[in-house]
């Protein structure tokens, strides 16, 4: 599985040993195999700093849901506390790889505004309980209006490998504070109140 996103050793080597002290402690009863070795990879890779999401984790499984794994998670962290617990999801970490893929024209620019735009949207939106890969692909979008950088939705909800309609659900409720998102050295292409209204 890991080798589908070509993860490094280390990770697979930390997966291999939390997958032998789920069987070992017998914490993970109940649970199909597959799903146990998709978390037991998700979570060494946040606790190694390679950030996957849920959703990037399932793509590589033949048959855990996001649904099994997240189940399997809280197991495996509730009872094996000297797993060190993971490092949550940091989104400085999502966007340049969903910027990567998108291969913008302004390749540094982007990125960077993206995820200041994340970072203030996070104190000043309603949107802390949200899924850190679709506040990452709500900022790109905004950013990317912004410096007049043409990208479609879809190529973002591509990207970010989140539902089209949760990246414009959360960019909504930014877009009411858009002039105060924005780096103060930013320079606007499109100005905040022009920005895509949807």
């Amino acid at each position: 599985m890991a080798g589908r996103i070509s993860l490094s050793g280390r990770i697979v080597n930390r997966a291999f040993s939390l997958f032998k002290q789920c069987y070992e402690n017998k914490c993970v009863r109940g649970r199909s195999q597959d799903a146990i070795v998709a978390t037991c990879i998700y979570i060494a890779c946040r606790q190694e700093g390679a950030q996957r999401t849920i959703k990037e984790i399932c793509a590589i499984s033949t048959t855990a849901s996001k649904k099994d794994i997240g189940r399997c998670f809280k197991q495996i962290v509730q009872n094996l506390p000297n797993s060190n617990r993971p490092e949550s999801i940091d989104i400085k970490n999502l966007v340049p790889r969903f910027c990567n893929t998108l291969e913008l024209r302004q390749a540094n620019l982007i990125p960077k505004t993206a995820v200041h735009i994340a970072e203030r949207a996070k104190e000043l939106c309603d949107i802390q309980s949200r899924a850190p890969d679709s506040i990452a692909g709500a900022s790109i979008y905004m950013a990317c209006a912004a410096a007049g950088e043409r990208k479609q939705m879809k190529d973002i909800q591509a990207a970010a490998g989140v539902m089209e309609s949760t990246i414009r659900q959360i960019y909504k409720i930014m877009l009411p504070k858009a002039s105060e998102l924005f780096p103060s050295d930013f320079v606007f292409k499109c100005p905040p109140e022009n920005l895509p209204q949807s």
